[in-house]
């Protein structure tokens, strides 16, 4: 084999020609990036291209976690000039997000998708709840406890229209009634007590552990509001469309408070783009639950 010796900062470099060759293939990870910033290096007007360079670099990085793409994709947006932000461009899926980057010029665009909650998991856990709702009188009576609980603290509709409960009738008996009319049977009404309720969110964040950090979302604060609407979907099954909204932490607290937070929860991830859970879960004429979307910190409703 025959190798060339080159000086370096960091001392003598070996460098053989089976190196060389590999390095001048275009289709090589280093000769893709080298194309992509030679194209995008004015979007940075001449700035930050430290961190520019080493953000792209990760979002190539087959090694890299979703988590780490999807933040270093986010902070490269945020250093490019006001002129480029459009090729930035986010789309929200059912569990998640896909990421873009539109470079133009004939390059192909960056794209990958972040899956934030596991609809697997989710899943799993709800059919759990379902089922025990269903087949165990001692575990409904668990759940129709929890749910009671929350009627005083989370709107309830049907059909986007508000469930109006009364000194007239037990709560809870008005919300059976309501999924009833959807209409609904005995076991999804079961189905729907076991998991509408406010400890639906913790299992969002539990489906979400893979991909976010659980303590970034103590950056979710303040006042909020929490709604469930139910409504057919013209097969015999029922969905259900929870959502919880609330404010960023930053808009509400003091600096000091902030500093204290991020002392304890790191700071705000780029990632969370608004402070929000939301889920559609259908529930069959057997009680099953099937989770149709997912996600934490975007918003699917204000897209």
């Amino acid at each position: 084999m025959i190798a060339f010796y080159m000086a370096s900062k960091v001392g003598d470099l070996q460098v053989s020609q089976t190196d060389i060759r590999y390095a001048q293939k275009p289709d090589t990870l280093g000769a893709k990036l080298n194309r992509v910033w030679d194209h995008i290096t004015d979007w940075f007007l001449g700035t930050n291209y430290v961190q520019a360079k080493d953000n792209l670099a990760v979002l190539y990085n087959a090694e890299a976690s979703p988590r780490e793409k999807a933040e270093s994709f986010f902070k490269l947006k945020a250093l490019v000039a006001p002129a480029y932000q459009d090729r930035f461009v986010v789309t929200i899926e059912p569990f998640g997000y896909s990421l873009e980057i539109k470079y133009g010029g004939g390059l192909e665009p960056y794209s990958f998708s972040v899956q934030i909650c596991d609809p697997v998991r989710l899943t799993k856990t709800l059919n759990d709840y379902t089922r025990w709702s269903i087949t165990d009188a001692t575990e409904r009576a668990k759940y129709e406890k929890a749910l009671q609980k929350d009627f005083g603290r989370s709107s309830y509709r049907l059909r986007s229209e508000p469930i109006r409960f009364t000194d007239k009738e037990p709560p809870l008996t008005t919300f059976g009634e309501a999924i009833g009319n959807i209409p609904g049977n005995e076991k999804q009404k079961q189905a729907a007590i076991a998991i509408a309720s406010q400890k639906l969110f913790a299992l969002l964040i539990y489906s979400s552990c893979e991909v976010l950090d659980p303590s970034q979302l103590m950056h979710f604060g303040g006042k909020g509001e929490t709604s469930f609407n139910f409504f057919s979907d013209k097969k015999g099954g029922v969905i259900m469309h929870a959502r919880s909204t609330t404010q960023w932490q930053s808009d509400i607290k003091g600096s000091e408070l902030r500093r204290q937070l991020e002392a304890i929860a790191g700071p705000q991830s780029p990632m969370l783009l608004a402070p929000v859970y939301d889920t559609q879960i259908l529930i069959d004429s057997d009680g099953k639950a099937t989770v149709l979307s997912a996600v934490i910190g975007i918003d699917p409703v204000r897209k």
